[in-house]
């Protein structure tokens, strides 16, 4: 990246930076300009979600205040596409840019603001990359087409292409068979852009979306279609409520339809009531990252604020630091039962470990800091005791050792006999040169006593099914309906009866007469 320290002038507490991209034709320098904006000021933007990519030879260069500036060839692509996309100067929140990532302390602060910025963003532009097969299918022509019955006898009978209309252009659509047109949208939506750690946040949070491909864009709730929501779940009831074969991206998305049952960012509520980032680590464990503390930092907004304190980005640490650190401020509070080493506490200690991806060399690493740095040992017992009996309990030390380090009598033990067994068990594992050696033993571990801590999807199993939100929403429309029917009965009704009486005034007292 070029040094353009100028650039990155100092931020205070609630200001970020926006990016001008500015319009040109085709195949000339792409152009920008760089500011710097108030979140009190109420900027209005477009936030930009994409898929990083690694540093490579075919990083790209574009100017940045008459200056060039590298940036990854991904993000290059998609400013590419954008400046087509509109003849007139947009502007966008562009990560890559807008935070100096050569800078640790502002990074992690501006990653602290992560979440209002794309809040506050009119929209999210998505980035799925350049067009394949398969996307050309999907954003050629809808779900809901008909298929014509021949295509439907033949498994393998060739596409048709028929001119249709696409945000504004006329293409040249590809009719294919049901199954075709399935195979398109499962693979556009799982692409790798949706197994990236930020990527969850930046999707839940978006206010409105629009989904780019090559050339082409969608809106959200178009390229989730209707009847490709109908497929899929009619794939987990057929499944008995597995998800094999149903895109992350459309679980993301279903939450996303859902989030007013677990509380709205715009109403002041969290989005995953009741869920702290042991949880979400641990849950969105597939994700990727290119920085594995961006595993927690990446999440962090989704977690409820009112079951624990907040932790502020640092990326000057190691993930084990982090580790320690998350433990010791958010386990006290999070179990909420005095001195006592409770089972809720001790589950949280393996989700965050394999949320971080961490090693059993790592967690050896660990109790040395635990136990010999002053920092942590005087006031912070309670929480020590939780990891060392978490990390016996899950079997996240030495996987040489055949049995467990401390008692598995029924009587519960004191904070201090935890930490005295695991002191003297640390003793005897170095005097024996058992002990950890990073450079030569780190691995990635499967520790057994994990083995039942798989998910198959982040945060299912604390969320209804597909089946059971359909059936519940079903009823309640089917209710809502019944009720309406019964007010439009009643309004009838009470038509009826006030005509009646308008009848009766206009024809005087009954009996007729006169005086």
């Amino acid at each position: 990246m070029s040094e353009l320290s100028y650039m990155y002038q100092p931020l205070n507490t609630r200001q970020f930076r926006l990016l001008t991209l500015l319009p040109g034709a085709e195949g000339t320098p792409i152009r920008t300009t760089l500011r710097q904006v108030s979140l009190e000021d109420k900027p209005s933007f477009d936030a930009l979600s994409y898929e990083w990519g690694r540093e490579s030879s075919n990083d790209t260069e574009i100017f940045v205040d008459k200056e060039l500036f590298t940036i990854r060839h991904n993000l290059w692509l998609f400013l590419k596409r954008l400046r087509a996309f509109s003849r007139s100067a947009q502007v966008i929140y562009a990560d890559a840019i807008c935070i100096n990532q050569r800078d640790g302390e502002e990074k992690g602060r501006q990653v602290a603001l992560m979440s209002e910025i794309y809040i506050r963003a009119k929209r999210v532009l998505i980035w799925l990359g350049e067009h394949d097969r398969n996307s050309e299918l999907v954003f050629g022509a809808h779900f809901e087409d008909a298929i014509p019955k021949g295509l439907m006898l033949i498994p393998f009978a060739p596409l048709l292409a028929i001119p249709i209309v696409v945000a504004g252009k006329v293409r040249r659509a590809i009719q294919a068979s049901r199954a075709d047109r399935v195979a398109a949208w499962t693979a556009l939506l799982t692409r790798s852009y949706w197994n990236r750690t930020w990527i969850v946040q930046e999707f839940l949070l978006a206010r409105s979306m629009v989904l780019f491909c090559g050339e082409d864009h969608m809106d959200r709730d178009v390229i989730f279609t209707r009847p490709l929501q109908d497929h899929f779940m009619s794939m987990m009831r057929k499944n008995k409520g597995k998800l094999d074969g149903i895109p992350r991206s459309f679980l993301l998305y279903f939450w996303k339809r859902n989030q007013k049952h677990h509380g709205v960012f715009g109403m002041g509520k969290p989005y995953f009531a009741n869920i702290d980032i042991f949880e979400l680590a641990f849950n969105f464990q597939y994700t990727e990252c290119q920085v594995m503390l961006d595993h927690v930092y990446g999440l962090l907004a989704l977690e409820d604020p009112r079951k624990n304190r907040s932790i502020t980005p640092r990326y000057n640490i190691s993930a084990q630091t982090l580790f320690i650190d998350i433990c010791i401020l958010k386990l006290p509070r999070a179990t909420g039962r005095g001195n006592e080493i409770t089972d809720d506490g001790m589950w949280r200690v393996p989700k965050l470990f394999r949320g971080l991806r961490l090693t059993f060399d790592h967690a050896e690493e660990i109790l040395d800091v635990l136990f010999d740095s002053n920092q942590y040992q005087t006031q912070n017992s309670i929480a020590i005791a939780t990891i060392a009996k978490a990390f016996d309990q899950f079997g996240l030390l030495k996987p040489e050792r055949k049995q467990r380090i401390l008692p598995q009598s029924k009587a519960s033990q004191t904070v201090e006999q935890i930490i005295f067994a695991m002191r003297q068990w640390r003793t005897t594992q170095k005097k024996n040169g058992n002990w950890y050696d990073l450079q030569h033993t780190a691995q990635i571990h499967e520790p057994p006593g994990m083995e039942f801590l798989q998910l198959d999807e982040p945060l299912w199993s604390h969320y209804s099914t597909l089946r059971d939100t359909t059936a519940r929403r079903n009823a309640a429309n089917a209710n809502m309906q019944n009720i309406n029917q019964i007010n439009q009965n009643n309004l009838n009704m009470n038509l009826m009866a006030i005509n009646n009486m308008n009848s009766m005034a206009t024809m005087g007292p009954i009996g007729g007469g006169g005086a």
